[in-house]
């Protein structure tokens, strides 16, 4: 097997990687049927904006309880139980919307019971990958993560898109209730030997030994800073890509696939990237330089006015986003202390994913005040603003601890 492959030598890794695919295409499916008929029941950006609001805002308040459900608990089992949760909610989501009962506000009830199960399943979900290969290929196996997860954006939306032409979004919600089925059986099937257990001290005491541990780590705070300002400020772009489709390009639902569909592209290319150049060195500077690229791709995405320098673009942005964050991720995994490596990762998703809502939030409000381009184009300008003055902190003076990998 090619060496880019090589964590695919595991069988409980491959079932689990086909999976976790199977379910993020209908993931990706229903994030951009859900984008479309926000923007169709309300012709606002600002709900846009605020039902991914209501989808992320429970990652700030549970990521941090999810990472320690994750040292502590059986990861299988955590993942079961918040899959099954998410597939049910998929359904009923599906089924009000096929009724033509669905409303903003039940969209919005619907993807805040969402966010509290997607909060406590995403730390597991991450950390679950070091259970499933042997640490030497570690690396491979978590590139390859991404890839699967990227390559859903590419697959998920183009479906979407053209299920929304061709028959509605109520399909590509109960399609979306079905991927689960994927993940849920490869749990089901997978052998991993017992992690170590945490001892039985209370949640407060684990997660003040998290912060504690954070504390000693130099260039664990400045991945967290990076992080939080490229989800508050960078990677909000996508979730006004409903209004660029239909009210900027002028490409319609068909458009809104294929625009979500190259920043999957070009995230896929990215992570295969990784995966085969293996253990990058340096991997801070390297992961610097690709957040700064990922800045410059969403500023001239924002002021784009053709589809093909759009998608383009967002083929850009989309690779050197998974360059720069898969790194980061990559750098935390291979240097973190193991038995904290759930409480590591639940702080790295609260600043990745768990400040989503505040940046969704902040974007779509600005959107209806000063319009969509500009609105994109300010946050990206500020991540490359603020990633340019820590490139050139780092390069004074590294961070102490683990800094040279």
């Amino acid at each position: 097997m090619p060496a880019v492959f090589r964590a695919f030598e595991s069988r409980n890794y491959a079932l689990y990687w086909t999976g976790a695919f199977l379910s993020n295409v209908g993931s990706w499916m229903q994030n951009v049927a859900l984008g479309w008929l926000v923007l169709q029941l309300t012709n606002s950006a600002f709900w846009v904006g605020f039902v991914s609001f209501a989808g992320l805002f429970p990652s700030l308040f549970l990521s941090l309880f999810g990472g320690v459900l994750a040292d502590r608990m059986d990861r299988r089992i955590v993942l079961l139980v918040t899959q099954t949760a998410l597939m049910l909610s998929a359904a009923v989501l599906a089924t009000l919307t096929a009724v033509h009962l669905i409303s903003v506000p039940l969209i919005v009830l619907l993807s805040l019971s969402s966010g509290f199960a997607a909060a406590l399943n995403t730390p597991a979900q991450q950390a679950i990958v070091s259970d499933l290969v042997p640490t030497e290929v570690l690396l491979n196996a978590i590139s390859l993560n991404s890839v699967q997860f990227n390559l859903a954006r590419v697959v998920g939306p183009a479906c979407a898109g053209a299920l929304i032409a061709w028959l509605n979004v109520a399909a590509c919600f109960y399609l979306n209730a079905l991927s689960f089925v994927a993940l849920i059986v490869a749990l089901m099937i997978i052998r991993i030997a017992p992690q170590r257990r945490l001892p039985t001290h209370s949640f407060w005491r684990h997660l003040g030994e998290g912060f504690k541990y954070v504390q000693t780590q130099p260039l664990m705070r400045m991945i967290l800073a990076v992080s939080a300002v490229l989800s508050l400020f960078c990677l909000p772009y996508a979730v006004l890509l409903p209004v660029y489709a239909r009210d900027i390009l002028h490409v319609g639902a068909a458009g809104l696939g294929y625009l979500t569909a190259s920043a999957g592209f070009g995230a896929v290319l990215g992570g295969l990237g990784l995966a085969a150049l293996g253990n990058v060195r340096d991997k801070t500077r390297w992961a610097l330089r690709a957040g700064l690229l990922f800045s410059l791709a969403v500023v001239t995405f924002a002021v784009s006015r053709t589809l093909y320098l759009s998608v383009a673009m967002l083929a850009v942005a989309g690779g050197s986003m998974v360059a720069c964050l898969a790194s980061f991720n990559t750098q935390l995994q291979m240097t973190v202390d193991p038995a904290m490596r759930g409480r590591m990762l639940s702080m790295y998703l609260l600043t990745v994913v768990g400040l989503g809502p505040i940046g969704s939030l902040q974007v779509g409000t600005l959107a209806h005040f000063i319009g969509t381009p500009l609105a994109v184009a300010l946050g990206g300008a500020v991540s490359f603003v603020f990633l340019s003055a820590t490139a050139l902190r780092f390069a004074e003076g590294r961070p102490a601890a683990g800094a040279a990998d």
